[in-house]
């Protein structure tokens, strides 16, 4: 259902949303070395950190804000939090690139028009990650080239895959009854 949420076509801003989240997997060293591969590959871009539910998510964000403010001091970077849904999705749909962890935060990106790469720290965002053939980083593994294939993403194979997912919702009521 949630592919046939309706997102608003905009143009897309000079930015690279980043959407985190804790996770006992998480680790700090993840952490460094994913900010460093942002600032290496987007300082200059604005990086939207997005925090989703903020007593899992604000600390992990906050604290990679801090990080490439420590490797690159001119870096612009804002973090968001406590976020209506709608706010979420008119500005993840305002974004050149999104990383992401959470299924939906992905979701939002590909309906967006956004290039993807996917945060694995869990069987659903791998699944739709491989449908959907984004790049995509482990939590354990070094990254190999997902960063390059991130800005080699195809967004209009990635909005056909979207289209064919639309939601029958005619007889939705008559499911739950």
């Amino acid at each position: 259902p949630v592919f046939s949420v309706d997102i608003p076509k905009c143009d897309k801003t000079n930015t690279v949303a980043v959407q985190l989240r804790d996770f006992r997997t998480f680790t700090q060293d993840f952490s460094d070395r994913l900010a460093q591969s942002v600032v290496t590959n987007f300082s200059d871009k604005t990086i939207e950190i997005y925090s989703f539910q903020d007593s899992i998510d604000l600390k992990v964000c906050l604290d990679f804000e801090n990080k490439l403010k420590m490797l690159n001091s001119e870096i612009k970077t804002q973090v968001f939090s406590g976020l209506s849904n709608e706010e979420i999705i008119s500005n993840l749909s305002k974004a050149q690139y999104l990383i992401a962890m959470r299924f939906h935060a992905i979701i939002v990106g590909l309906l967006a028009g956004a290039k993807v790469l996917a945060i694995n720290y869990d069987t659903k965002v791998e699944k739709l990650a491989r449908e959907f053939n984004l790049p995509i980083i482990d939590l354990k593994k070094d990254f190999k080239n997902q960063f390059e294939e991130l800005k080699r993403e195809n967004i209009n194979k990635n909005l056909e895959i979207c289209a064919q997912k639309s939601f029958d919702w005619t007889n939705f009521n008559r499911m739950v009854e």
